[in-house]
């Protein structure tokens, strides 16, 4: 009679423990799928505003704050004096900065992403 108190105890246990990774597991998959969501909405803004410098926007043109899918997106751009390069012409260098916020502070499934590119446009 011991015994089988003793398997079914053990039983309880390991489900138990099954269950806890199991859990464990879900949140380590969505907090890994928030995280590329954030990582492409700052890489969406990274293009966005690469798009801008190539269509003559400058970095006048570029700074701001987007809303994409849920994330807080905040694009930044410094530009650089221009380089000369002769009798290959002169070209600008800008600095672009995007990062990605997504939930709260508070809560446990709050992302940010950053990505950093920089844009060579004559």
């Amino acid at each position: 009679m011991l015994l089988v108190i003793f398997l079914i105890g053990g039983l309880v246990a390991m489900g138990a423990v099954v269950a806890t990774l199991a859990t464990s597991q879900h949140f380590s998959v969505a907090f890994s799928a928030r995280s590329a969501q954030a990582y492409l909405a700052a890489r969406a803004g990274v293009e966005y505003a690469a798009a801008r410098i190539t269509a003559g926007a400058g970095c006048a043109g570029v700074n701001a704050s987007l809303s994409l899918e849920g994330y807080d997106v905040a694009v930044t751009c410094n530009a650089s004096a221009a380089f000369d390069e002769g009798a290959a012409g002169t070209y600008n260098v800008f600095d672009v900065t995007a990062t990605a916020s997504g939930g709260s502070f508070n809560a446990p499934d709050v992302v940010n992403r950053r990505v950093r590119a920089t844009v060579k446009f004559p």
